[in-house]
């Protein structure tokens, strides 16, 4: 083909030149039968390319330190001579790095020194040795001079910026606030003019803390210092710490003064449950406050503002408490709302509520209180305790509410009208009902019960008794907790008694001896709506009148009440038995109303061989006779119309008996109760023996004995001397017949009725007793009874067998209705091998049913 150039690698004259010929190299190689062949490869030859030369080493960091301290000037010649030439500089040196080092020390020429401020820079030693307490203000400043090829030139300074700080401060001014560190800033610049010179600033920063009332973990504040001509002002900002936002501090440092006068106005904001506040307020170096004001609150934020600050959990309250227009104030370790405060319905004036780690405290002042149905408060001051300092840790839901109640309140008779100040306290447990007490004094110096009967006692009667005091007591019930306010130790019991200390009992005195001058006997003239009047006169405890030498009496009481109208009295009698050192306490006594008379004498202790009857024989714990006398029956019959009687002994110290009756016109009022320890004929021929002196011999053989016997019958209850017996029936007991167990145990009282008897299975000739089969032929060794039927188990078992001879008969029922409805039983008769009766069955449930049982199968 014309025009096309020839094959091969060259080209015309005027191409690019030829590429070199390639050279031919022989190669060997193995064959696939193993021999070694010689063949020819081309291989283009390579151009060396030419070495290259390495960088010269660059130095990649240098420094300089100075051994002596220098002025600012020898750094920098420029502020030689000048102002800023008195900053003096110790442990001095310079350091020139040609890459970062770390993310903080970058390339270029770093600073670093230790800075005295003297000169012109003095104010700034005065402020580290004023506000901070540094006795020797100084600063360690690391700083950044810029980036340069040639780190040993001459620097020119045109203006500079030190910035370090001082760690370890504790610094406290005020009750809350203590400064932890102190950073400076120093920056010199020229002046505004091209030919001015040199002008600084420079101010304070760091972090403080703040010590919020009640709160363990305090502020954490970030501020800043700016120093003015006469003043040094401080602002501080919310760091982190407790639920404030946006905390603002400014104060202001007079310099002349900065020791003495310090005070901090602080913005803030802050939550309250779901209520935004703005608070307000200051910090003095004695004293400090912050206030907001609040539309209206409630109880339970109130209650979880206690248990966010103290950490305590208070539960909610039963009260009816709300909170209006109040102003809240944070000072001197208190949180405290002043507002218009209802609690169940009564404002409370000049209200105050006080949250404290112990709990919620609200006082003010109250209309007029009633307080149960007879005690009217006038003019009253309460304060009311929502918590309990005493168990800050509530055991359970619930919390304690206490209310202390002050104020005025009138009794009026038609003579006189006395008028008490008095205390009260209310008290709400967490569990349980609410109790209150009240106790209030008059003082009285020349009283008598005669002012206050007026015409109704003649001038000079014996029985116009002189009053040194007279004092005030309510309660909700009897044995009350008074909390500390009965400072006279009346006795407290339910209702409203005036109490009053006499000066002298007619009568009385002459018989009393040892009387001393601080001995006091005491009037009490009580009044409830149930109980109406009552009067009640105390002889001092510690009076004694000694009728014989082994008898002494103890208190005597002389009671008297008008609903209706009764008369009691008491007394206790010390009898110390010949031969024995522990004295008997008696207790006499005899009431007596418009029907009837009743009178009894209780012993309490043991009287060890009683008239001498035997050394081995002791009487007690308790021993008492009491009798009834219907003034009607006695008239016709001469007979009581009831007899009671208590009384227990102990044989040898180990078997103990005790009896208690108590028979009468009222067979309601009947109680019949045995009880023994262990009884059997080895024990009544040892009792006989004790008691007769004698020594009967006991059977070889035991036939039968019992043990733990208790019986008791009592419809009603009743009151035999000072104990009460509650309603009820019980028999229990062992029996032991031949060494075979008989165990009983009946019981019939407010809980229902549970009756249970065992028997120990036995043999007696042909006749054998066990426990019945069970439908999968196990059987137990005892005859059981079991039926209990109480509010929380319904349960009735019979499990029995009898076989005579080839004769057996066996019965098996368990029935329960509650709480496990269930059902089982087995009845068999077996005549002989041959003939045999059986039926069984089971209560069971069907498939899916998890609430109650199905038929039977």
């Amino acid at each position: 083909m014309s025009g096309a150039s020839p094959s091969g690698s060259g080209q015309g004259p005027g191409g690019p030149p030829k590429a070199a010929a390639p050279k031919r190299v022989k190669r060997m190689k193995y064959d696939s039968s193993g021999r070694i062949v010689e063949y020819w490869v081309d291989v283009e030859e390579k151009k060396p390319e030419p070495v290259k030369k390495a960088p010269p080493p660059v130095e990649l960091a240098k420094k300089f330190e100075f051994e002596d301290d220098i002025s600012i000037g020898t750094l920098f010649p420029s502020l030689k001579d000048g102002p800023f030439d008195a900053l003096n500089l110790s442990k001095t040196r310079m350091i020139w790095l040609a890459k970062d080092a770390t993310p903080t020390m970058t390339a270029g020429l770093w600073f670093e020194s230790d800075v005295q401020f003297r000169g012109i820079l003095q104010p700034i030693s005065d402020i580290l040795r004023d506000v901070f307490a540094q006795e020797k203000p100084g600063l360690h400043l690391s700083a950044h001079l810029g980036i340069a090829d040639k780190w040993s030139d001459e620097l020119i300074a045109t203006g500079f910026t030190f910035r370090g700080s001082i760690e370890g401060i504790n610094r406290g001014f005020g009750e809350f606030l203590t400064f932890r560190n102190a950073g400076i800033q120093l920056h010199v610049s020229p002046g505004s003019k091209d030919d001015s010179d040199l002008s600084s600033v420079y101010g304070f920063f760091g972090t403080l803390h703040l010590h919020v009332p009640n709160s363990v973990t305090p502020l954490v504040l970030n501020y800043t210092l700016e120093p003015k001509e006469e003043t040094l002002d401080i602002t501080m900002r919310f760091g982190s710490g407790e639920k404030l936002d946006e905390v603002t501090l400014v104060t202001t440092l007079v310099k002349s003064d900065v020791k003495k006068r310090l005070e901090f106005s602080i913005n803030a904001k802050w939550s309250l449950g779901d209520i935004p506040l703005e608070l307000s307020g200051h910090i003095k170096k004695n004293g400090s406050s912050l206030r907001a004001y609040i539309k209206s609150l409630t109880m339970d934020d109130l209650r979880k503002l206690f248990n966010t600050l103290t950490g305590s959990q208070l539960e909610p309250v039963e009260q009816d408490i709300r909170l209006n227009d109040l102003t809240l104030e944070i000072s001197e370790g208190r949180i405290v709302f002043y507002g218009q405060i209802w609690v169940d319905g009564h404002q409370v004036a000049k209200a105050e509520v006080l949250v404290t780690v112990d709990g919620i405290r609200i006082s003010g002042a109250v209309d007029d209180l009633h307080i149960g149905e007879d005690v009217h408060i006038q003019e009253a001051q309460i304060e009311l305790i929502v918590g309990d300092v005493q168990k800050p840790k509530i055991d359970g839901k619930g919390t304690p509410v206490a209310a202390v109640i002050r104020g005025v309140v009138d009794v009026k008779t038609d003579n006189v009208q006395l008028k008490f100040q008095v205390a009260a306290v209310i008290s709400k447990p967490a569990k349980g009902p609410t109790s209150y007490f009240v106790y209030g004094q008059l003082d009285c110096k020349d009283f008598s019960i005669g002012k206050i009967l007026g015409s109704d006692m003649e001038d000079g009667h014996p029985m116009d008794l002189q009053l040194s005091s007279l004092t005030l007591v309510a309660a909700s019930h009897n044995n009350v907790n008074s909390q500390g306010l009965n400072a006279s130790r009346f006795p407290v019991s339910q209702g409203i008694f005036l109490c009053a200390e006499l000066k002298s009992v007619p009568f009385v005195g002459d018989l009393c001896k040892a009387s001393k001058p601080e001995d006091r006997y005491v009037l009490q003239a009580g009044y409830s709506s149930s109980t109406g009047l009552s009067i009640r006169v105390l002889l001092p405890e510690n009076i004694r009148i000694e009728l014989s030498p082994n008898v002494v009496s103890g208190p005597l009481v002389l009671l008297v009440d008008t609903k209706p109208l009764k008369v009691m009295f008491s007394a206790e009698l010390w009898v110390t038995p010949d031969g024995q050192e522990e004295p008997l306490q008696l207790t006499l006594a005899l009431s007596a109303d418009e029907l009837q008379a009743v009178a009894f004498a209780q012993m309490e202790g043991w009287w060890d061989n009683p008239l001498d009857l035997s050394p081995r024989l002791k009487i007690g714990p308790c021993l008492t006779l009491e009798v009834e006398v219907n003034y009607k029956q006695f008239a016709a019959t001469g007979m009581p119309s009831g007899v009671g009687f208590e009384g227990g002994f102990v044989v040898d110290g180990i078997d103990e008996y005790h009896l208690a009756f108590n028979l009468g016109t009222n067979p309601k009022e009947t109680l019949v109760t045995l009880q023994i320890s262990k009884m059997d004929e080895g024990k009544i021929i040892n009792l006989i023996n004790a008691v007769a002196l004698v020594n009967i011999k006991r059977p070889e053989r035991e036939m039968i004995r019992f043990e733990d016997v208790n019986i008791y019958a009592s419809p009603l209850g009743c009151l035999l001397g000072k104990k009460t017996y509650p309603p009820g029936f019980a028999i229990q007991g062992k029996a032991f017949i031949l060494d075979k167990k008989v165990e009983i145990d009946c019981q019939i009282g407010s809980q229902g009725l549970k009756l249970k008897g065992d028997i120990e299975g036995f043999n007696l000739g042909p006749l054998t007793v066990r426990g019945g089969k069970r439908i999968d032929g196990t059987r137990s060794e005892h005859a059981v009874v079991d039926l209990e039927i109480t509010k929380e188990r319904q349960n009735f078992e019979v499990n029995g067998s009898i076989e005579l001879w080839d004769l057996e008969t066996s019965v098996f029922v368990l029935a329960e209705v509650m709480p496990n409805p269930q059902l089982e039983f087995n009845f068999e008769l077996q005549w002989s091998d041959l003939l045999k009766f059986q039926v069984d069955g089971r209560l069971v449930k069907p498939p899916g049913d998890e609430k109650g049982p199905g038929k039977s199968g």
